[in-house]
């Protein structure tokens, strides 16, 4: 199940698309506000059938496309989006959330940029006319806050597709200048500086040498697949 956007501002619609269900099934749909855990807003519920006029496709194809209006009553929430096929239990969900937040990610340019250019934060997802990263590369993440309210807690729920349309997609975490580093130079264009666009880029200087400035960090758990791979990669090689 997927949504058109992974965030939305309060008054907008979300366009759902849910699909690998059962032909003319019934769907339910369920969002609820999973954090703040302290929510008062309401789960809301309800059923398109495949192929009936209120599916948007009209069709009896397994897929079922519906609207959710997110109103100004989600503000700052994260919305969990589950389906049900009441025919045969399959179940699918998503997460999306109506916040005050933005996430960009770093175009370093397309093939053939040359060395030292000045990448930027954009949003949306990125193509050839936008980055060229390779195979083993990863690409930096940006997500702006604003409007945050002293001693509150909040929190910044991370999701990832390993592969997206059949072909592998972002594998596992790692730090946002992994490669730009020293010991694992890749990239050759400009650095991605996080608090570039931010009222902090005058306060912290974030460069290739000193890339945590002013910074809190968190430890990254090694990924597992990962290990397992190139302990293959050696054993076959030997």
């Amino acid at each position: 199940m997927t949504t058109d956007a992974s965030d939305y501002a309060p008054g907008s619609t979300a366009e759902i698309t849910a699909s690998g269900f059962g032909v003319g099934d019934d769907i339910k749909f369920t969002t609820q506000v999973i954090d703040p855990k302290t929510s008062t807003v309401s789960p809301v519920v309800w059923d398109v059938v495949d192929g009936s006029a209120a599916d948007g496709d009209h069709e009896a194809n397994g897929r079922v496309l519906t609207q959710f209006p997110v109103t100004s009553a989600y503000a700052d929430t994260t919305i969990k989006l589950t389906a049900t096929d009441t025919t045969t239990g399959q179940t699918a969900s998503t997460i999306f959330t109506d916040s005050n937040a933005t996430l960009s990610d770093w175009q370093d340019g397309p093939a053939g940029t040359a060395p030292g250019t000045a990448g930027s934060w954009t949003n949306g997802n990125l193509n050839a006319q936008k980055a060229h990263y390779a195979e083993g590369e990863s690409v930096p993440f940006q997500t702006v806050l604003t409007g945050l309210t002293a001693g509150t807690t909040y929190s910044i729920i991370l999701t990832w597709d390993t592969t997206k349309a059949g072909k592998h997609a972002f594998d596992y975490l790692t730090s946002y200048n992994y490669s730009w580093a020293p010991t694992n130079p890749q990239e050759l264009t400009g650095f991605p500086n996080p608090l570039t666009g931010t009222p902090l880029a005058s306060q912290f200087i974030v460069t290739q040498a000193n890339p945590f400035a002013g910074a809190s960090t968190l430890s990254i758990n090694p990924d597992q697949n990962e290990d397992i791979a190139k302990s293959k990669s050696l054993t076959e090689r030997r």
